[in-house]
């Protein structure tokens, strides 16, 4: 020891128990030297008591490791620790090598002395085989889980008599669980036996442990999430050396899949007895390898007249004629027996023959039967399977098909649509293999020219290549069937619109070896030149044949494309005749509408052909200016009033009507950061600043000017939106409804016309002409609508609820009618306050209906769904009229007041109406003439049959409310 060091003498009494524990002890000086160790010390380590004595914990030839393999740092060592930190380390693992390599686990504990320290004690011990059996019985536990897993197997232990249930981590991955979730002092046994499965296995479990055996049991567990899955429980009881019953262990393993599989193939053998037994034109015959009969189906119960039960243990041969039997015998060249039907099936593939068969009843039945040998794993046969089907009578069913095929060769020939016949089978398909009568008067050509010409050639060039891909769409089985629009070749160069519909000729009986499909075509000629009208009328101003204004904003968003794509300039004009209204009062509107026409004259005969006009509104036009500037633009709009000057006049016998015009311009240099109708609005303000100026002249829409002076538009543009904005903004007026026609008012209810107005600052009321048009331009109009059906359903609710039920019409705009949300806002209205069915009707004018027939059908379609009305206001407007009777469904036809006003004088007026109201009535529809204007027009509409009648002679609008108080009382 060395001199000044604290004294430490080796206790024999310590090293003795430290020899007795098994464990090494060291003395570390305050430099980490060792100065003293017990005898066990360097056996531990692998070292002699030389090589130990002296050796600091600081040296670097100590190779140790930590717990999980990784070498450690002296510095680390429980003994340099204890040493640096004056703590006691306790029982920390370190791996240490010895000279030959072995590597020893020690367990290690470092108690520093005094509180210097003066040095350290430590004490290890080998605990190298309690580590291994510690890793074989983890290993044993993760083996065990793998088990549980693979096996979809838990394990659990039941302590009696406390009941407290021990799972595995097994268990709680089959019940969902985690041991946080479902603690073990919260676990019981009955909480995951399923209620309708307790009685049952309680009863079992009670009846084993009573008997102290084993228990085997299948029930059902639901699961942490709700789900619910079959289990197999296998429980031992576990006794104490008294005998007493302390325990219940055991393992559940999930057998949902293989449950579900059980129960599955027990309803799928189920299902293939039901499928056998259902196919009862089938003979179907199970024997072993001698040829008894094991089994058979209800088709051969029906079939040979036998039940299962008589042939069951019996031999075929009952039900076969001997003669054929003896006969195919002598052709093997083997004796008769089950050999005759068997040993082509056995050496070969299944054998198909045909048979007579005898019944029970003896009559004789032609059968075509295929045998089929079943044979085990090893090879060896085990039984056959016939299977029989009955064709004593192939002949009728060969003279069905041929007659069949008789009446499809007349309806081919005869059809009075164009049918042919196409090859499918080569890469380009499409050569004809027959053409009726039809099909070659279509093309100018006889039929026998049409055989083996190929369809492309009588189709347009345009059309070809979408025609030939719907053929080989055909081909390929892509489409079973489709519908093209194309334009065939007459001979004499002229083209016919065909509806070309074709379907793939389905092979039924194997029998064609080219595939082919059958073309049916329709000449639908009129059909397009009527739907290129309705294009026109859709987007032409019927008066003065320029564009309307939905389609100028068509062209005006074209046109703004086109500047953003190429940087181009452009211009627009809003051009408003001024007077025109004075010439309509003071001379009429048919003078007026001549006047119209004329400035269309003007306005054409003004612009390049480049440029595009359309009649906006009434007196109101559009001017589209592509690529042209500012400059260019004043220059066009000073020609326009100047020739206005000169042209803008009509004269009649005795008097003249004169109007001006009004400019608005705006333009665009480049790509405009404007929305289009931003644009109308722009045009708008400034023809409108040009009318305030004085009229017969123009305003150029300056962005830089602001707002100092208004224009008229914008205040009544306000002046829209705070009336919506009010439950008084707007009133409305109710003009009646009459009926003409004995027996059509059999309810007795009055029925009104709802029209709006706007009253003004001085109390005066606003005509609805004055405002909707900017209500339309502006999508106030939408909302607009929309106020007067709330109103409608509340007025006819009220009346209904007073016990004065009535009938009200409301007409919606042409934007509205596009709008696919009003279904369903009509919907939320009812369902908010339901009404009677039928007492609302939704108008809709002929005009509007042409924009979009489509739209106009699903609208009335769902309005009717609804329990509303559906009228078309206007009818006979168009020339298109009969065309809605076909596509739209409606309740009432308004006859357009043009056919009315001189129905007295003007006999194809009348024409017209009876024709209108004879269709009607045959479709079950009312009808109802406007612009009723005396006496005598109200008694020929009822010697024509209309049902009712409106206008000024029959009733004039009044407020809503003053003329429902005249209303007569509904029944």
């Amino acid at each position: 020891m060395p001199d000044g060091a604290v004294n430490r003498p080796w206790n024999d009494a310590l090293a003795r128990a430290a020899a007795l524990l098994g464990e090494g002890v060291l003395v570390h000086a305050p430099d980490g030297t060792i100065e003293a160790a017990n005898d066990l010390a360097p056996t531990i380590l692998g070292l002699t008591a030389d090589q130990l004595h002296g050796r600091s914990n600081m040296d670097p030839r100590w190779r140790t490791v930590t717990a999980d393999g990784q070498p450690l740092a002296p510095e680390h060592h429980p003994s340099a620790v204890a040493q640096r930190t004056g703590e006691t380390q306790r029982d920390v693992l370190v791996g240490v090598h010895h000279p030959d390599d072995a590597l020893r686990w020690l367990s290690v504990t470092a108690v520093p002395f005094g509180d210097g320290p003066d040095g350290v004690l430590v004490r290890f011990a080998d605990v190298t085989a309690q580590r291994a059996s510690l890793l074989d019985l983890e290993h044993e536990a993760q083996r065990m889980a793998d088990v549980e897993t693979i096996a979809l197997l838990g394990m659990w232990e039941l302590e009696l008599p406390s009941q407290q249930l021990h799972l595995s981590d097994g268990m709680y991955r089959l019940l969902g669980h985690t041991p946080a979730s479902l603690p073990p002092d919260r676990v019981r046994f009955e909480e995951f036996v399923l209620t309708e499965d307790r009685e049952r296995v309680f009863a079992a479990v009670e009846r084993s442990l009573g008997q102290g055996e084993n228990f085997n049991i299948a029930h059902r567990i639901r699961r942490a999430d709700g789900s619910i899955g079959t289990f197999r429980v296998r429980g031992r009881p576990q006794f104490d050396e008294d005998g007493q019953l302390v325990s219940v262990v055991g393992t559940t393993q999930d057998i949902t899949e293989p449950a579900r599989m059980e129960r599955d193939l027990a309803r799928a053998r189920d299902q293939l007895r039901g499928v056998l037994d259902a196919v009862t034109e089938h003979a179907i015959v199970a024997t072993s390898q001698w040829g008894i009969i094991t089994d058979m189906n209800r088709g051969a119960e029906l079939m040979f007249g036998y039940t299962v039960e008589e042939m069951l243990g019996k031999t075929p041969g009952i039900w076969h004629d001997p003669e054929e039997i003896i006969g195919r015998a002598k052709e093997l060249g083997i004796p008769p027996s089950l050999d005759v039907f068997t040993m082509n099936a056995r050496m070969s593939a299944p054998e198909t023959r045909e048979w007579t068969f005898i019944r029970k009843d003896g009559t004789r039945r032609r059968m075509v039967m295929t045998i089929t040998v079943q044979r085990d794993t090893a090879g060896d046969v085990v039984g056959y399977i016939s299977v029989a089907r009955d064709i004593t009578e192939p002949h009728r069913a060969e003279a069905a098909r041929r007659r069949a095929e008789a009446r499809f060769r007349t309806a081919f020939d005869h059809a009075p649509i164009g049918v042919g016949l196409v090859d499918l089978s080569t890469g380009s398909p499409g050569r004809l293999l027959d053409a009726n009568r039809a099909l070659a008067l279509l093309v100018g050509r006889e039929e026998d020219e049409l055989d083996g010409m190929a369809l492309s050639a009588l189709v347009h060039p345009e059309d070809g290549p979408g025609l030939q891909a719907r053929l080989c769409d055909l081909a390929n089985a892509r489409l079973p069937s489709f519908q093209s629009e194309v334009r065939l070749m007459h001979r004499d160069g002229q083209f016919v619109w065909a509806l070309l519909g074709g379907a793939a000729d389905v092979d039924t009986d194997g029998t064609d070896d080219e595939p082919t499909a059958v073309l049916q075509i329709l000449d639908i000629t009129e059909r397009k030149r009527f739907e290129g009208q309705l294009q026109y009328l859709a987007d032409h101003d019927p008066l003065t044949g320029m564009f309307n204004r939905r389609r100028f904003e068509e062209e005006l968003e074209r046109a703004l494309a086109h500047a953003e794509r190429y940087q181009v300039p452009g211009a627009l004009m809003v051009v408003d005749l001024d007077g025109l209204k004075m010439v309509n009062d003071t001379l009429g509107h048919a003078v007026g509408d001549e006047l119209i026409e004329r400035v269309a004259r003007v306005l054409r005969h003004s612009l390049r052909t480049s440029d595009i006009v359309a009649r906006l509104g009434g007196d109101e036009f559009g001017i589209l200016l592509p690529q042209m500037g500012r400059s260019d633009a004043i220059q066009v709009a000073e020609k326009v009033l100047d020739e206005l000057r000169d042209g803008g006049v009509v004269l009649t016998a005795n008097r003249h009507g004169r109007v001006t015009a009004s400019i608005g311009i705006t333009t665009w240099d480049g790509p405009p950061a404007e929305a289009p109708h931003e644009l109308l609005i722009q045009a708008d303000h400034a023809m409108y600043a040009a009318k305030q100026a004085g009229r017969d002249q123009f305003a150029v829409h300056d962005p830089e000017a602001g707002t100092e002076r208004e224009p008229l538009g914008t205040a009544w543009l306000d002046r829209l939106r705070d009336a919506l904005d009010l439950d008084d903004g707007f009133v409305l007026h109710a003009q009646p409804i009459v009926p003409l026609t004995a027996g059509v008012d059999e309810d007795g209810m009055d029925r009104f016309e709802l029209l709006i107005r706007m009253p003004s600052e001085d109390g005066s009321l606003i005509p609805p002409g004055t405002f909707l048009g900017l209500a339309e331009r502006y999508d106030l109009v939408q909302q607009l609508d929309r106020w007067v059906l709330a109103r409608a359903v509340a007025l006819i609710r009220a009346r209904e609820t007073a016990g004065r039920p009535v009938n009200v019409t409301v007409n919606l705009s042409g934007r509205t009618v596009n709008d696919p949300t009003l279904a369903r806002d009509v919907e939320l209205l009812l369902r908010e306050g339901p009404i009677r069915e039928g007492a609302l009707t939704v108008e809709v004018t002929e005009t509007e209906a042409i924009v979009n027939i489509d739209r106009a059908r699903v609208l009335a379609r769902d309005l009717r769904a609804l329990g509303c009305r559906f009228a078309l206001d206007d009818f006979g407007a168009g020339f298109a009229s009969f065309y809605y009777l076909k596509h739209l469904a409606f309740d009432l036809l308004k006859i357009d007041g043009e056919f009315i006003r001189q129905l007295p004088i003007t006999p194809t007026d009348r024409l017209v109406v009876r024709a209108v109201v004879d269709i009607a009535k045959a479709m079950g529809t009312q009808t109802c003439a406007e612009f009723v204007g005396d006496d005598e027009t109200v008694e020929l509409l009822r010697e024509l049959g209309v049902d009712y009648g409106q206008g000024f002679h029959l009733g004039r609008p009044r407020p809503v409310d003053e003329l429902l108080r005249e209303a007569r009382t509904g029944s």
